[in-house]
C-alpha cells in the first residue's frame, strides 16, 4: 500500500481520523449528477465520453452511472473496425 505524503498508510490515517470522531468511508464514492441532464446527454449523444468530459470524471465511472440508471444494459465495449487488411476473405 502507498504511503501518503506524510508518511502515514491509508489505514493508520483511518484509524487516526475515527478515533478523532471523524467519520471514514472506504473507496472512492460516485459522483453526485444531475440525473436529468445525464438522461439528455445520453439520449442526444449516446456516446460515454460525451457524459464522461460533461461531468469531467473518467469514462469508466460514467459507464457506471449510466448502468446504474438503465440507460446501458450489458455494455461490452464497441466492436472493432477491421483493416481491409484484416478482414477475412
Amino acid at each position: 500500500m502507498p504511503n501518503v505524503g506524510n508518511g502515514m498508510k491509508p489505514a493508520t490515517l483511518s484509524r487516526l481520523f475515527r478515533d478523532h470522531g471523524f467519520e471514514v468511508q472506504r473507496g472512492v464514492r460516485k459522483p453526485k449528477v444531475p440525473k436529468q441532464k445525464l438522461r439528455r446527454i445520453w439520449i442526444e449523444t449516446q456516446i460515454i465520453n460525451r457524459v464522461a468530459r460533461e461531468f469531467k470524471i473518467h469514462w469508466k465511472m460514467a459507464l457506471h452511472l449510466l448502468e446504474d440508471e438503465k440507460l446501458i444494459v450489458g455494455y461490452n465495449g464497441r466492436p472493432r473496425k477491421l483493416s481491409k487488411s484484416s478482414r477475412p476473405s
